[in-house]
């Protein structure tokens, strides 16, 4: 496994959360907004986009009040890498964009990867004092540390929705939703048309250029929230890697000190031994045969 194997191992499972305000300044390319910013308003947009876009925060969100009530999650679960090596890992993400992975490796050892709104950072066995994320793998993991996705903030200056089209995923008509973001990034979602639960996202890795398709199923509400419980990754129709999701728990009381460097000690809970059948991932030198590096349903990395 190499450094940057979970880079962004978190956030892209998690499609049913959001900000409580708008994306960090670096996202947003340092655009003020004139006015605040709501995490559901679609005033102004177009008529058909704004009726999606209200049935899946209400169908996949519970809507404004209810969205209002979470603030954080805490995941955890199981990888399963193309080569049939398994991890188990924890992640917690908390409104706005703070996000933090732990991935448990063979011998009792970790890797921690977080970003606090403004730093990205990464501790393993190979450097036990936290250090910077490299810049391109760091790109994508801030991306995906948006606590909610980007369907939220559709009025966010700078941002754009555009409804492309339709598409099937695994058969069932969706809704071809694409999201530019005020620095240029591209992130497309699959809506269902019938239930509005994100059946697919797509996105662009920042380090090599891979066009990552994740597909979610055994969907199941957590707090009102809808939370896919099964992520499967592919790279040019190739398979990458599958995320099963064991245990979400909403509004676990985390602060943002939690997500800082150094803040290695003071975790609330430990992660869980490998499940039954198991092959830990055995050290950080491993490497993923798909050209181009690892990548995962959570996210991207080199």
């Amino acid at each position: 496994m190499n450094r940057c194997l979970f880079t962004t191992l978190f956030c892209l499972i998690f499609l049913a959360s959001g900000l409580s305000v708008p994306l960090s300044a670096q996202e947003a390319g340092e655009v003020a907004p004139s006015r605040p910013v709501k995490p559901m308003d679609t005033e102004g947009l177009d008529p058909r986009l704004s009726t999606i876009l209200q049935r899946y925060y209400q169908r996949s969100l519970g809507g404004a009040e209810n969205w209002d009530s979470v603030e954080s999650m805490r995941l955890k679960g199981v990888l399963e890498m193309e080569n049939g090596n398994k991890a188990s890992f924890v992640g917690y993400m908390k409104k706005p964009d703070f996000c933090k992975v732990r991935i448990l490796l063979a011998g009792g050892k970790e890797m921690v990867m977080s970003y606090d709104g403004e730093d990205a950072w990464q501790q393993s066995p190979q450097d036990p004092v936290p250090v910077d994320m490299p810049e391109t793998e760091a790109v994508n993991f801030i991306r995906d540390a948006a606590f909610g996705g980007h369907l939220l903030y559709p009025l966010l200056p700078g941002k754009q929705i555009d409804l492309l089209g339709m598409r099937r995923v695994e058969g069932d008509l969706c809704y071809d939703l694409q999201v530019t973001l005020p620095g240029g990034q591209r992130v497309r979602y699959a809506v269902d048309s019938t239930d509005f639960q994100e059946r697919m996202l797509i996105v662009t890795n920042a380090v090599n250029g891979a066009l990552e398709e994740t597909r979610h199923s055994d969907i199941r509400r957590v707090d009102g929230v809808q939370v896919p419980f099964c992520s499967r990754m592919e790279i040019d129709g190739q398979f990458v890697q599958e995320i099963r999701l064991r245990e979400v728990e909403a509004n676990i009381g985390l602060t943002p000190w939690f997500f800082s460097r150094g803040e290695l000690s003071e975790e609330p809970v430990t992660i869980d031994a490998a499940p039954e059948g198991a092959s830990l991932v055995p050290s950080l030198d491993w490497t993923p045969s798909v050209e181009g590096g690892f990548v995962s349903p959570f996210g991207t990395s080199k």
